[in-house]
C-alpha cells in the first residue's frame, strides 16, 4: 500500500475482533499509536512496518503467543504495554 488515504493514519485502535487469529497492519509510515484490545482469539502479531510507531498497547488478548521483537523502536519500556 503506497498511495492510499491510510498512509496518513497516525492512530489505530483495533478492538473486539473476536474471530481474528493473526493481524497484519501493512505499511503505515505515519502511524504513531497502535492499540489492540479485547481480541480474544488473536494468537500472533507479526512485525509492524510502521517506522513512526512510538506506542504499542496490547491488552486483553489471552491467546496472544507471538509479538514482534520491537523493543528498539520504543523510547522507553513504558511506551509498550503488553
Amino acid at each position: 500500500m503506497t498511495d492510499g488515504l491510510l498512509q496518513n493514519l497516525v492512530k489505530l485502535t483495533l478492538s473486539h475482533c473476536t474471530k481474528c487469529t493473526t493481524l497484519s497492519v501493512g505499511q503505515l509510515p505515519c502511524l504513531r499509536e497502535l492499540y489492540i484490545k479485547m481480541m480474544q482469539e488473536l494468537e500472533e502479531l507479526p512485525e509492524v512496518q510502521c517506522p513512526s510507531l512510538g506506542r504499542l498497547h496490547i491488552s486483553h488478548c489471552p491467546q496472544l503467543r507471538k509479538v514482534p521483537n520491537s523493543n528498539a523502536k520504543f523510547k522507553s519500556s513504558e511506551d509498550k504495554d503488553v
